[in-house]
């Protein structure tokens, strides 16, 4: 099949991206799980992409870009149409007890200082003990967790003031393990579930172009630092040294500016993910490498089993290999390299395996996505929690690999079970909603 024009996909891309949020943020029935994705998807293939388009840049080979994002833009219409046939856009009543919205209000305290605890000191501590390591590794999605259900009832100066709480996460990411992109996604599932509240259409434009520019901004800025910070953070120096360095790092803040090769090289060479897909189908294509025939998807399914429980499973968390073994190219030992959905299901299965694949896992998140919502609705902060952690494991598989994302949510499932069976012997301060809840539940209907 032949490629269109990269300016053609790319407007596409827009096109469609642009109206399925929108589609989304209208129904007000979500708590912001399909919409992270689908920035998490433009992120890694549609911003690239439209670098492409300046007369004044190249870096890789444009057909290679322009095949992988073609691809990437059939997982996307796959993806909001199993979302769009998946959802069950109800007209619910919110539970309006002041008893249920304190309840909500002191359970995201509560996975607040869990989420702390989780990261800052078990962590550290026992993150390499087999499946142990796994429960405690959900320590920043608890933080998300607990700062989304503060901003569930919260007035909008409160919702920025938790919004703004959240840009710190990044930082905090940077200091203890030198990566961004953890504190990135973490802001961004906040960002998506806050964006959800809001109502008014001129607000939600000016603050998403402000933070979208502010985090491209931020982002030329650590790349530009990226090696001497990591060198400094992995070599396990003093916190004071740390934040020098990231203080420094702040101050020589550089604004981004699309004229610039060198912001645009940042850019291209970390969030290109098409340039790997197309690599991979050309060399498909070409028979200079067999199909995986469902390889990895075999392997994320033995990923949900605990290794306490299996320890020679044989299953191996990263994905460089997979690029490595379908791009042909070879990376530094270390460098972290995402398979993404979008390759992982091309070298698997084709085109067909991308259509049928994001179809599903469209669907399967819109399901957990509303669900969570309604649980929210409900005044009922726990089951909401039991949706929403393995929900947020899932979005890995933007820029992750299958095995990554089940394991995670697996393990994400019993974390959460876990944690929840502890609180619910804290006296935090619960509600027992109200009896006509049951009946405005029961008046649930489709719209």
């Amino acid at each position: 099949m032949t490629t269109p024009p990269l300016l053609a996909v790319v407007l596409l891309w827009f096109v469609i991206a642009t109206a399925f949020i929108i589609w989304r943020w209208l129904a007000g029935r979500g708590v912001g799980l399909v919409v992270s994705i689908i920035l998490g998807l433009s992120g890694i293939h549609w911003i690239a992409a439209t670098l492409y388009l300046l007369p004044w840049y190249q870096n890789f080979d444009r057909d290679l870009v322009n095949t992988g994002l073609w691809v990437a833009f059939q997982g996307l219409c796959a993806f909001c149409l199993g979302a769009v046939m998946a959802s069950r856009v109800r007209a619910v009543e919110a539970v309006e007890d002041r008893h249920a919205v304190r309840s909500v209000e002191s359970f995201g305290w509560a996975y607040i200082i869990v989420g702390i605890i989780m990261y800052a000191f078990l962590w550290p501590r026992v993150g390499r003990i087999a499946s142990l390591g796994a429960l405690v590794a959900a320590g920043s999605s608890y933080i998300v967790l607990g700062i989304c259900l503060r901003c569930w009832r919260a007035d909008g100066p409160r919702q920025v003031r938790w919004v703004g709480a959240s840009a710190l996460l990044p930082m905090v990411t940077i200091l203890t393990q030198g990566y961004l992109s953890y504190g990135l996604a973490a802001l961004a599932a906040v960002a998506a579930f806050t964006a959800e509240l809001i109502k008014s259409r001129t607000k939600l434009l000016l603050a998403g172009l402000a933070i979208s520019y502010v985090t491209m901004s931020f982002y030329v800025t650590y790349m530009r630092d990226r090696t001497e910070i990591r060198d400094v953070v992995w070599s396990g120096a003093a916190a004071n040294r740390r934040i020098d360095l990231v203080g420094g790092s702040v101050q020589n803040f550089e604004w981004f500016d699309p004229r610039n090769e060198y912001h645009l090289e940042r850019i291209d060479d970390r969030l290109n993910q098409d340039f790997f897909v197309g690599m991979a189908v050309d060399r498909l294509r070409r028979g200079l490498v067999p199909y995986g025939n469902g390889e990895t998807v075999k392997e994320a399914f033995m990923a949900v089993l605990p290794r306490a429980l299996w320890p020679d499973k044989g299953v191996i968390a990263g994905s460089s290999d997979i690029v490595s073994r379908f791009t042909g190219m070879r990376f530094v030992e270390g460098t972290s390299v995402g398979v993404g959905l979008v390759m992982e299901m091309f070298v698997n299965f084709g085109a067909p395996g991308v259509w049928l694949g994001f179809a599903l896992f469209g669907a399967l998140l819109m399901l957990i996505d509303e669900r969570a919502r309604l649980c929210l609705e409900h005044g009922d902060a726990t089951r909401f929690a039991v949706w929403y952690l393995p929900g947020s494991a899932l979005l890995q598989l933007c820029g992750g690999s299958l095995v990554d994302a089940t394991a995670s949510a697996g393990a994400g499932v019993v974390s959460v079970l876990l944690v929840n069976a502890i609180l619910m012997t804290v006296p935090i301060r619960r509600s027992r909603l109200p009896a006509e809840s049951g009946v405005r539940a029961q008046r649930e209907r489709i719209v």
